[in-house]
């Protein structure tokens, strides 16, 4: 959730996720973030609407003039839970069909800003480690990809970092079980036991982490 960035704490823990993602794309080694598409967008820069805020972050079922109450005003909450008057004194104002458009400019933009303050930081920290224009070239899927690879791990991608040194009939059964019998979930989590990682780029020929799986002293 976004949150205020007024203490030098929580900046600097911003900006070291943002040299944390820019690391992962550097060395190929994805995170494990499940962020909204929205933030890639914002990120790299992309243009982004507010029907992309809505798909991603938050509906807003509450900001429609046929979802006005009695307790409508201009001080409308936040995704972190907290509220913000769009105005001054906007928590005594209320809202009504005839103020309701301006309402609804105020509204949007002000929830389409909420993350600006803390992607700031976060791509300030990526340039740390790789060159900001590069980045900011990708599309917001392809941004992601490179930070956070795909939660799901197919059996083709996952043979590509994976040397097997059984004998035939074992190592025959183990490709089984790795192809027919897990989904990509577990062959995630297979992957995270066997080097901590999770997670594999977009080409997993990049990964670099190799996983090797032998008999007990072969």
């Amino acid at each position: 959730n976004p949150k205020n960035v007024e203490s030098d704490e929580e900046r600097d823990m911003l900006r070291f996720l943002g040299f944390l993602m820019g690391n992962s794309v550097l060395n190929k080694c994805p995170l494990a973030l499940d962020l909204p598409r929205f933030f890639y967008q914002k990120l790299g820069g992309e243009p982004v609407t507010f029907d992309d805020y809505r798909r991603d972050v938050d509906v807003l079922n509450w900001l429609a003039v046929d979802k006005l109450t009695s307790d409508s005003t201009f001080n409308i909450p936040l995704a972190n839970g907290t509220y913000k008057e769009l105005k001054s004194g906007g928590a005594a104002i209320r809202v009504n069909a005839s103020n309701f458009d301006e309402f609804f400019e105020l509204a949007s933009a002000c929830r389409m800003a909420e993350f600006d303050a803390a992607i700031d930081l976060m791509r300030e920290g990526m340039g740390l480690v790789i060159p900001v224009d590069e980045f900011c070239l990708l599309s917001a899927e392809e941004l992601e990809g490179k930070i956070c690879g795909s939660p799901e791990i197919s059996f083709e991608a996952l043979k590509q970092v994976v040397t097997c040194n059984l004998e035939a009939d074992h190592a025959k059964v183990f490709w089984e079980v790795l192809e027919h019998d897990l989904s990509g979930r577990d062959r995630s989590d297979f992957l995270r036991f066997a080097c901590g990682y999770r997670r594999l780029p977009p080409d997993p020929t990049q990964f670099r982490q190799r996983v090797t799986v032998s008999s007990r002293g072969g």
